[in-house]
């Protein structure tokens, strides 16, 4: 900065009549400790929101900042959106124990956690109670689903588990897989999703580059070889063509 400009004053928070702007829950969390004098809840808070919201509208006009350090982000919290559409959008696993030299992730969401099978079919019921005809899955790594409602490393249950007893829920026509890393995309998923009914044959897999060097240097757990033979599984089991 040159030498005759001063810093910039943190700015106070934006307010519109009675409205508040508030930082995003992962921004928050990553630089809760740098807001620049705006409002925001972290990871865990978010799901008090509503709470913190009605405080800060009593309060002085001063930003508060509600976070807690992300080690101790080790709940989960299931949801859904629903509204006039027949498709929405479920939760059913949030954070990630991946460590790539990119990404932010664990420091803003977590470590791997997830829903229970049974409340995640309990979830599907009551959508399709609500006349929901498609579930997209989501997750921050979907394909890790199965660590319990506090992490941890021991698996108790499967993401390959969630999704055969999920084809059996009556009245969802349509499940999609939002995002899963190419590691975690079993072949049994694979051909399980090629047989399946209602399962749509529609993969996003990420791929963050072709060279084993730079895969390796990002800390990635995979290789080019790998990604290839799951896309080449794809076209051969689900007949479809990838496209980027």
């Amino acid at each position: 900065m040159p030498a005759d400009r001063a810093p910039h004053p943190a700015p106070r928070p934006r307010q519109h009549g009675s409205h508040h702007r508030l930082l995003r829950p992962a921004q928050t969390q990553r630089d809760r400790r740098d807001t620049r004098g705006r409002p925001g809840t972290g990871a865990a808070e978010k799901f008090n929101i509503a709470d913190h919201i009605r405080e800060l509208t009593k309060g002085d006009g001063g930003a508060k900042v509600c976070s807690c350090d992300i080690e101790d982000v080790n709940t989960f919290h299931s949801s859904y959106s629903i509204n006039d559409r027949t498709r929405t959008f479920l939760k059913v696993q949030d954070g990630c124990d991946y460590t790539c030299s990119f990404c932010t992730i664990p420091m803003a969401r977590g470590i791997s956690r997830s829903d229970s099978i049974e409340g995640v079919l309990q979830n599907a019921r009551e959508l399709a109670a609500n006349g929901v005809k498609e579930i997209v899955l989501t997750g921050v790594n979907l394909g890790d689903f199965g660590k319990g409602f506090e992490g941890g490393k021991r698996r108790e249950e499967s993401f390959f588990d969630l999704i055969r007893q999920l084809d059996a829920i009556e009245g969802i026509e349509r499940y999609r897989i939002s995002s899963i890393e190419p590691n975690l995309l079993t072949d049994e998923i694979i051909d399980f999703v090629a047989a399946s009914k209602k399962f749509m044959p529609h993969f996003h897999i990420p791929l963050q580059g072709g060279s084993n060097d730079i895969l390796a240097l990002m800390r990635r757990r995979y290789r080019r070889e790998l990604y290839a033979d799951k896309v080449a599984r794809i076209r051969k089991r689900c007949r479809i063509a990838p496209s980027a």
